[in-house]
């Protein structure tokens, strides 16, 4: 037999993301679909970077991207991105 304890913890919820490009806030709890899917399509970044970088020395560059403004990044400076 398993025996339970019951436990009081705090849990945090990823609330909301904001686009750093647009500002669009994309809700991360709901019940609609497309509101699940666009969370779900956002684009994270997390960069630490060296030495004699042209950002700050050991600074870390974060941002966040809702799946448009990323697609308008790509597309408007020709990256060439491999989708599999």
């Amino acid at each position: 037999m398993i025996n339970y304890k019951k436990k009081n913890t705090i849990v945090t919820i990823r609330e909301s993301i904001v686009c750093d490009m647009c500002g669009k806030v994309i809700k991360c709890v709901s019940s609609e679909m497309d509101e699940i899917i666009e969370a779900q399509e956002t684009f994270h970044g997390l960069h630490q970077c060296g030495y004699g970088t042209i950002f700050q020395d050991e600074g870390v560059l974060e941002f966040d991207l809702c799946q448009h403004c990323l697609k308008k990044i790509i597309d408007e400076n020709k990256i060439n991105v491999r989708i599999e």
